[in-house]
């Protein structure tokens, strides 16, 4: 059995250097990336959804920010109940706050939920990156995208690119390139805007 001590240990980086851990603030810029990236991406798209189904484009707005304050008010509220938890219990994380709570036999119910979320949140990448690079290869190739073969964009993509990030011991020095991606979104919103005002 592993001692006590191994088990709280550091992690270490081959066995000799401590691994980098993220801060807060890069936490933080990560989380924002992730949450306004997905949504500048899907919002359009579902507010043209909703356009082709015979909404009007002021209902279509509407009902996409009603849904879009209902959600965040939800989200906001859940992670203050967790933290409100932690806090309470003087634990660090979810599972940890549950089994002070709710008993050890459930704990997995947080983990097995966070594990789905990951799922979904993995597909939801894999069909960006897949997108996103297929217009991109199209464009630079001069083709239309309908003959860029999209999985095997989503394959090199996946072997170069994610592969690696995911087999690196820490993400906490990928904080500068979610700083980027923060201010890449506002770009987007801004030419989205302007658009918009513009009529185009």
């Amino acid at each position: 059995m592993r001692s006590t001590k191994s088990l709280h240990a550091p992690l270490l980086d081959g066995g000799s250097a401590p691994v980098q851990r993220a801060s807060e603030a890069q936490c933080t810029v990560a989380l924002i990336k992730c949450i306004i990236g997905t949504g500048s991406l899907t919002l359009p798209a579902g507010i043209s959804k909703l356009r082709d189904g015979g909404a009007s484009q002021t209902e279509a707005i509407c009902l996409a920010l009603l849904l879009l304050l209902a959600i965040g008010a939800l989200n906001s509220w859940g992670f203050l109940l967790i933290g409100s938890a932690c806090e309470a219990t003087q634990t660090s994380s979810y599972i940890s706050a549950w089994r002070r709570t709710l008993g050890r036999r459930t704990a997995f119910t947080p983990a097995l939920a966070s594990l789905v979320i990951t799922f979904t949140t993995s597909i939801l990448c894999a069909s960006t990156v897949a997108d996103t690079g297929s217009f991109l290869l199209a464009a630079a190739l001069g083709v239309h995208v309908s003959s860029v073969p999209r999985d095997a964009v989503l394959g090199v993509a996946s072997l170069l690119v994610l592969l690696p990030l995911s087999l690196l011991p820490s993400l906490a020095p990928l904080g500068t390139a979610s700083l980027l991606g923060v201010i890449g979104t506002a770009v987007t919103a801004s030419a989205m805007v302007a658009r918009m005002i513009d009529g185009s």
